[in-house]
């Protein structure tokens, strides 16, 4: 009787550790995600035009850019309607880079050659707002024509100098990448000899409550900073090689490899669960990095849709993804959105 009761217990601890390591090995093993598609090339009411579907909110409003023709017009995509947004008065092209939860875009748009005395090897540009159904003009608070332009929720723009309440802050020798919610800035540090004009020393830095901290080595910058504080910074060792540079994600401290090398991505967007987007592999394979690895985007769709996805330009706090690709080799704006 003994015996077989220390069987039976013996066989009930068998079962339970059997079962707990299986129900563990389930949990670690990463499950590729897999996502509904939308052709907004069609949803937006363009089919037939090149449309570039190039920011995302966390309601899902959708800010891009369309060809019509030999003209570019701004849309705002909200709710199943489109809503063009306008340009800049005498621009010839304007181009989408953010967009926050008010529905608030921001952009540049590029003019003639010799527009304002400006003209130059590249066509003289300015920065624009979107708000409250206006294109307002914000190239006079900053000289950094270069620098990008972001908005967060709390209607701060970056874009060289930091703009809020219809005023302009100079932030010195350092150009601002991204802006938070919080209002924590991050950029790049930069010194600048007489005789070259351009950056000699560059350090990745981040700038909260009127304080600078560098995060970083020289010849860094910070590409993406969340709301979490956690950031993605690009390095390279100074040659003119691309192959050279490496990404990486700090994460609660953290430092995990991205990229680098040849396998190099071209990163463009990072949400506050640390998911990532862009494209790899120089073919234009448009790819999402979470929990430690790449995922080709076109693996993730529903399959025989005879899309290829090329760039994955954005993602919100919903997981939703936009970008372009090739539908039978023409150029669509898609969007993907989580199936859970």
């Amino acid at each position: 009787m003994r015996k077989i009761l220390w069987s039976v217990v013996f066989f009930s601890l068998f079962v339970s550790v059997s079962l707990f390591n299986a129900r563990s090995n389930s949990y670690s093993e990463e499950v590729a995600p897999r996502y509904r598609f939308t052709d907004l090339t069609v949803a937006t009411g363009n089919n037939g035009n090149l449309v570039s579907a190039d920011a995302i909110n966390n309601k899902g409003e959708i800010a891009g850019h369309v060809f019509v023709g030999n003209d570019i017009n701004l849309f705002l995509w909200s709710n199943g309607k489109t809503r063009i947004l306008g340009k800049l008065p005498g621009s010839t092209s304007c181009e989408v880079s953010d967009i926050n939860d008010k529905g608030e875009v921001v952009g540049t748009c590029s003019f003639p050659y010799g527009e304002n005395g400006r003209g130059s090897f590249w066509p003289p540009s300015k920065y624009f707002l979107w708000k409250d159904g206006k294109m307002i003009d914000l190239s006079g608070t900053t000289s950094l024509s270069f620098a990008n332009i972001k908005i967060n929720n709390r209607s701060q723009v970056i874009m060289g100098a930091l703009w809020e309440d219809g005023r302009s802050k100079s932030l010195g020798n350092w150009i601002p990448t991204e802006i938070n919610d919080k209002g924590q800035i991050a950029g790049v540090r930069f010194t600048q000899t007489k005789k070259s004009g351009y950056p000699d020393r560059t350090w990745a830095v981040i700038w909260e409550n009127g304080v600078e901290t560098n995060v970083a080595n020289h010849r860094s910058s910070v590409m993406f900073l969340n709301n979490n504080r956690n950031m993605v910074i690009e390095e390279d060792d100074g040659s003119s090689e691309i192959a050279d540079n490496r990404q990486y994600l700090i994460k609660n401290g953290t430092k995990t490899t991205l990229s680098s090398g040849k396998d190099i991505a071209h990163l463009r967007a990072m949400n506050d669960r640390c998911q990532i987007v862009g494209y790899k592999n120089g073919k234009s394979a448009a790819a999402l990095w979470q929990s430690g690895k790449w995922y080709n985007l076109s693996d993730l769709i529903p399959a025989q849709t005879g899309w290829d996805l090329e760039v994955a330009k954005d993602i919100n706090e919903r997981g939703q993804i936009i970008g372009v690709g090739k539908l039978y080799g023409k150029t669509r704006a898609f969007l993907l959105t989580p199936i859970s």
